[in-house]
């Protein structure tokens, strides 16, 4: 979690000096060494790092080789991936249903060369599929028995065509609707003004959708697939949600939260720049914290300090913003970033 939330603050079971720490957090926190290019594994300077904890992190030294540009803290509960559903958080059976909204990730198509290809790429960027039923696989008697005959005829549908993502129905149609989706169809945009509802208004048919899924228009997004999936799930009488882990996808293996740092660092002279994290963060330990994200405050301000201010605004207007200070003051650390010092 790294905005405060209530409802998930009491699930992580989190204590109130970590809920205090996320107001500390910049708006942009959509970045880390475990999303998008920051994955990287490796040596290189490039390369995430992660750290157990403050101490051994050390904290790394802040000088013109090694700058520290972003941060923010998250607060997490220890978890692994739920055994029931495989971690989607979708009900084992759910997933038939859910897993064949596209062609690619369905359970009642063999995979192509080209797909397992792709799917191996995605692995290596930390993006494995989470599914319980493999490629070319059909439901057992005991679960088409379970549902009765309108799941039954699902699937034999899909054994032929695979996907439904351009194949929904009516009543589909109106969830989308009701959740103010499909604005392409329903709307015109207008400029400075936005979309506009059109005049007189009429709900689209099932067949029109479908075609403009199949290329006439920008087609079907996740927050789409949510809705259809789980409005299909809902008529055929199948559970969407898995029953162990609520839909979360996995379960919690320690009794409550803990903190976790992540940072910004760049190397100037290397041109690189990379994700670090550091797991653990204790409370006792936010002194020291505070003072290192102060440093690294201070020496970001001042690489822009001598630029002239607009007339009639004081020095003290474009002064950075810090994180509350603390009674104690910690002492030094070992500061020294192995590898990080030479030019």
């Amino acid at each position: 979690m790294r905005y405060h939330d209530d409802k998930e603050a009491r699930r992580l079971n989190a204590e109130l000096w970590m809920l205090d720490l996320l107001k500390l957090n910049p708006g942009y926190v959509s970045w880390g060494p475990h999303e998008d290019y920051m994955w990287k594994e490796g040596d290189g300077w490039d390369s995430r790092k992660t750290f157990a904890s403050w101490a051994e992190f050390g904290p790394w030294k802040l000088d013109d080789l090694n700058e520290c540009v972003n941060f923010y803290f998250s607060v997490e509960r220890a978890s692994e991936d739920c055994k029931t559903c495989g971690g989607s958080g979708h009900h084992p059976d759910a997933q038939w249903i859910t897993d064949s909204w596209y062609s690619h990730s369905s359970p009642f198509k063999r995979q192509t060369f080209g797909e397992l290809q792709a799917e191996a790429v995605m692995a290596r960027f930390g993006s494995s599929p989470r599914r319980l039923h493999g490629h070319g696989t059909y439901p057992s008697d005991e679960v088409l028995a379970k549902y009765g005959q309108p799941f039954r005829e699902f699937c034999e549908r899909m054994r032929v065509r695979w996907h439904w993502d351009d194949d929904i129905t009516q009543d589909e149609v109106q969830a989308l609707i009701d959740s103010n989706r499909l604005l392409d169809i329903t709307h015109d945009w207008k400029q400075g003004e936005g979309w506009k509802p059109r005049r007189p208004a009429a709900i689209p048919t099932a067949d029109e959708v479908n075609a403009w899924a199949r290329g006439k228009g920008l087609g079907h997004d996740s927050i789409n697939a949510w809705i259809c999936q789980k409005r299909r799930c809902e008529r055929l009488g199948v559970p969407y949600q898995c029953p162990t882990c609520e839909g979360h996808g996995s379960v919690f293996t320690a009794p409550g939260a803990h903190v976790s740092l992540t940072l910004w660092w760049l190397h100037p002279r290397k041109g690189c720049s990379r994700g670090l994290e550091v797991s653990s963060i204790q409370q006792a330990e936010l002194p020291a914290v505070f003072n290192f994200l102060r440093e690294a405050a201070t020496r970001n301000a001042d690489r822009f300090g001598k630029l002239p201010l607009p007339a009639g605004v004081p020095p003290t207007a474009l002064a950075p913003t810090t994180p509350p200070t603390t009674a104690s003051t910690p002492a030094a650390g070992p500061n020294t970033a192995p590898g990080c010092t030479q030019p």
